[in-house]
């Protein structure tokens, strides 16, 4: 299964600055081979510290670091995702990752701001390297997000332009989220809404997830997820639905200690437009560094 590697440190620079860096990657515990995607029918191996790869300096005016990291629905939304491997249902349809990109978070009480930018072409997931990546007439990717947590709530908005023009993607996208915690359970939901002009065509998607964690124990968890996937593609005057998923999950965390922790996750996905029905599970053990 897929095993995660990273590395991260901080240098104290004199006067509140700080030099920062983080590398983190995934591999295939059973191999130790990089994990690979299953693209367009051919098994290509990711890069190797594809999660997080940056350098930047920290200090009162923020956290700026260079690189490729967590683009802003991400970082925005993604607070309400409680699911571990089979559950993690992303609640959004933008790139998870942004490359050779400038990226910015500010913290300040109960509120955090952030905003990214990448050089033109350089919107994909890395799996292949960007091969638009500074080519002429190729679209920057850039986003921002805003969040607010305190007594319990937490609330984020996030905006993302992946700046790619093909059928069926989704280059822009806007979204909102929502979490309550009133000890033992939390509840969440978020909802995104996203759109693409390419020649041709013109692709939507909405997406709405919530979720309710509940702490049964001080070490047991259980957590329940629902989250509704829908997408359509217009060519010329019709409209098509490519995608219509439904999906319920339940998953169980038992913590040994802060950093230990075992888990299992069951996941039912049924897409009515594909026709097809999945269910997907999973038990493992996570340690975090």
């Amino acid at each position: 299964g897929e095993t995660r590697l990273g590395i991260k440190g901080q240098e104290d620079l004199g006067n509140g600055l700080a030099a920062t860096f983080q590398l983190e990657g995934r591999f295939d515990l059973d191999t130790g081979a990089k994990t690979a995607d299953l693209v367009d029918g051919k098994l290509i191996a990711r890069s190797f510290f594809d999660r997080e790869s940056t350098v930047g300096l920290k200090g009162s005016f923020g956290h700026i670091r260079l690189g490729r990291s967590l683009a802003t629905l991400e970082r925005g939304l993604a607070f309400v995702n409680v699911g571990r491997r089979a559950t993690d249902l992303s609640n959004y349809a933008s790139a998870t990752r942004h490359s050779n990109g400038l990226f910015y978070t500010y913290a300040n009480g109960p509120f955090e701001l952030g905003a990214d930018v990448t050089t033109k072409g350089s919107y994909n997931e890395g799996q292949k390297g960007s091969t638009a990546d500074g080519v002429d007439g190729a679209k920057v990717a850039y986003g921002a997000y805003g969040k607010y947590a305190a007594n319990g709530l937490t609330v984020g908005l996030a905006y993302q332009a992946d700046g790619v023009k093909a059928s069926k993607a989704i280059a822009k996208e806007f979204g909102a989220a929502l979490s309550y915690k009133f000890n033992p359970v939390t509840l969440g939901v978020s909802y995104a809404q996203g759109n693409d002009d390419a020649v041709g065509s013109k692709a939507k998607s909405r997406i709405l997830e919530a979720s309710a964690s509940i702490a049964a124990t001080p070490s047991d968890t259980v957590n329940l997820i629902y989250r509704n996937d829908r997408r359509k593609n217009t060519v010329g005057l019709v409209a098509t639905a490519y995608k219509r998923q439904t999906s319920y999950g339940l998953g169980y965390i038992h913590s040994l200690s802060k950093r230990t922790s075992v888990y299992a996750d069951v996941a039912r996905n049924k897409d009515t437009a594909a026709k097809t029905k999945s269910t997907t599970w999973d038990i493992a053990l996570r340690h975090n560094f």
